[in-house]
């Protein structure tokens, strides 16, 4: 009997630890659940709130309080937390950028080449007012932008002779610029031609210094403008020392130093050069 009940006690105590368990359980999804509706109504009361800030917004527009709507719809955008955001957020941005659009449309410039791009067939119609036309996808906003039009029909002539003041004013000025460039790169063309003709006459007196290290008593010297003709002269130059320069490279060497004629000449009769265009 007593062993009997042992075993009962023993399959009594799982029983009862399972049981707690599912317990457990069952009490971390309730509150689970009960936390996620609270949540959902949080972001439900967030949404109402952002919904009637948007609509105010949109109202303020509609009595062409244009700055006011935008910071209220800009609020309405910076209601948002980490992760979230509410569902009136982007149609309070769109309107946002359309506000951005609308003002700078109002600027006289852009209402100028508004008018100077505009047809005559649309001008017609907007005198008439009749020209029906969507530049803004909200109906006060293109409301309120075909009224400036209207308002400044008839400087449509003097737009478009300003446009063509400024056109040429802005052409005069491209111009202006590209003289001062070409100014400027001739100038600094001119500064390196200079270094490079001193360098030349220069490297003369080296070229000069290795003929006679050399054994060679060859008289060197430069010509031309910025010195871009090399003229060696030696007694003993005949076409063998034509051949030896040119298939050493030493006819290239020069031409990459920037001399463009090479003279040999012998001091009587014999005179060839290398010549590059």
């Amino acid at each position: 009997m007593k062993g009997y009940l042992m075993n009962i006690k023993k399959s009594i105590f799982p029983l009862a630890a399972i049981s707690a368990g599912i317990l457990a359980i069952i009490a971390m999804a309730i509150i689970i659940n009960i936390a996620n509706q609270n949540e959902i109504k949080r972001i439900e009361f967030l949404n109402y709130r952002a919904d009637s800030v948007y609509a105010v917004g949109c109202k303020l527009i509609e009595s062409n309080q244009i700055d006011s709507a935008y910071s209220i719809l800009n609020e309405t955008v910076n209601m948002g937390e980490k992760g979230w955001k509410p569902r009136s957020a982007d149609s309070a941005s769109n309107l946002m950028r359309e506000i951005e659009t609308f003002r700078g449309r109002q600027k006289v410039e852009s209402v100028r080449s508004f008018f100077v791009a505009m047809s005559d067939y649309d001008y017609d119609l907007l005198k008439k007012i009749s020209l029906k036309k969507q530049y803004f996808n909200n109906a006060k906003l293109n409301e309120e932008y075909m009224r400036i039009l209207y308002d400044n029909r008839n400087n449509r002539q003097r737009f478009i002779a300003e446009e063509k003041a400024l056109l040429a004013k802005a052409e005069r000025e491209r111009k202006r610029q590209e003289y001062l460039r070409a100014i400027e790169e001739k100038k600094q063309k001119q500064e390196i031609e200079k270094a490079a003709s001193i360098f030349r006459k220069e490297y003369a007196k080296t070229l000069r210094n290795e003929f006679l290290d050399l054994g060679f008593d060859i008289n060197v010297q430069v010509a031309g403008e910025n010195n871009t003709r090399l003229i060696l002269t030696f007694v003993l130059f005949n076409e063998v020392w034509m051949r030896k320069f040119e298939t050493s490279g030493n006819f290239d060497a020069w031409h990459k130093l920037g001399f463009n004629r090479v003279d040999l000449k012998d001091g009587y009769n014999y005179h060839r050069y290398m010549y590059w265009k």
